[in-house]
């Protein structure tokens, strides 16, 4: 999946990939003792350097200008959108998926429930 021209995804490419990430467990990696595991329930047509938020002070601040500051943490792809649970947003970049888990996309196609069922199946001896 490609951006658009001004480094945002445009609303079709956002239900795009919220469709797919929609419910899936996510935990951040951006402080090592503190992981913060969430569903995905939404994707922004902003990026880390779009996306902004209001502090507690009442200053705005976008989320890459947030991490420098209070992290000390320098994202690299900041062409990425932000996914978030409620009102809390991460960069994808700060996010892993947690293993093991069912996608929650749905049901498989014809070719990939016979390509389990030939992985699966118990060979005589």
């Amino acid at each position: 999946m490609t951006v658009g021209p001004n480094r945002r995804l445009n609303n079709q490419m956002r239900r795009q990939l919220e469709k797919q990430l929609k419910k899936v467990k996510v935990e951040t990696n951006h402080i090592p003792n503190r992981k913060q595991p969430f569903k995905i329930q939404d994707v922004s047509v902003n990026n880390a350097n779009t996306y902004t938020f209001e502090e507690y002070n009442g200053r705005k601040l976008s989320n890459t200008a947030y991490l420098k500051s209070t992290h000390n943490f320098v994202l690299r792809l900041l062409q990425l959108p932000v996914i978030g649970k409620s009102m809390t947003f991460f960069s994808m970049e700060l996010l892993n998926i947690i293993p093991g888990q069912i996608h929650p996309g749905g049901v498989l196609n014809s070719a990939q429930t016979k390509d389990i069922m030939s992985f699966c199946k118990v060979k005589s001896l």
